[in-house]
């Protein structure tokens, strides 16, 4: 749903069709690339069929889990598990829109880094809205990945005799919208380690926030190597 001829479509289509994310399908006059698929919930309805002869379709659907390409060039995907109901509206001679939220539970969010580090980050909640155009989807949610005994001696202000190493969670905030996400990060220590109060690592891992560049060298620093890098570095 990033680029221009992306569609949605039902995963018990896919299996009639016999196509998967990423072939490309035609539509009448028009050809489209398939961006993403989502489940419905018992009960729901049968999904909707792409229109023929310039015929207009209008269907409600229920969902149950999604999964959203959320960038082509690194493979970044989004796999939910939620709630939600939509209102597609497809046909040959208009646009396909698309109206309604879906609410995330769980699920993951691949993070790629310059495409050859692949990392599995936890979503612990948040949300996709759609207002008409699937391109412009509002996102917001967040994802996390628990990075374990990371060096901390090149941020703490304790003596080299105390053991510098602790959990890190990387906290991935995801907003913006499915063509344009905007992506930032933060850092959190566990509630009950005793480095938690530690001003100075607490203000160092806070200040990484101001430097978006210097955020993300940290970050990648963190999936590569487990360790943070200082600035001599």
């Amino acid at each position: 749903l990033l680029r221009d001829n992306g569609a949605v479509m039902a995963e018990i289509l896919l299996e009639e069709l016999k196509v998967k994310i990423g072939d490309k399908l035609k539509i009448g006059e028009g050809e489209f690339t398939i961006r993403g698929t989502f489940d419905e919930e018992p009960g729901g309805t049968s999904g909707f069929r792409l229109g023929g002869r310039g015929d207009l379709l209008e269907r409600p659907a229920r969902l149950g889990k999604v999964d959203v390409i959320l960038d082509e060039e690194t493979g970044d995907i989004i796999k939910g598990q939620g709630n939600g109901q939509l209102s597609i509206r497809v046909g040959n001679k208009e646009p396909l829109t698309m109206r309604g939220r879906y609410d995330i539970t769980k699920g993951e969010y691949t993070f790629n880094f310059q495409t050859f580090l692949k990392k599995p980050f936890t979503l612990s909640h948040g949300s996709i809205t759609w207002n008409g155009d699937p391109y412009e989807a509002v996102i917001d949610m967040d994802a996390e990945y628990l990075a374990k005994n990371v060096d901390l001696s090149s941020l703490t202000s304790l003596s080299n005799s105390y053991n510098q190493k602790e959990d890190i969670t990387i906290v991935s905030h995801l907003t913006g919208s499915l063509k344009k996400p905007v992506i930032t990060f933060d850092f959190t220590l566990p509630e009950t380690s005793e480095k938690s109060k530690d001003y100075i690592l607490v203000k160092r891992l806070a200040d990484f926030k101001n430097d978006e560049n210097e955020m993300n060298k940290q970050v990648a620093s963190l999936l590569l190597f487990n360790t943070f890098i200082s600035n001599t570095q």
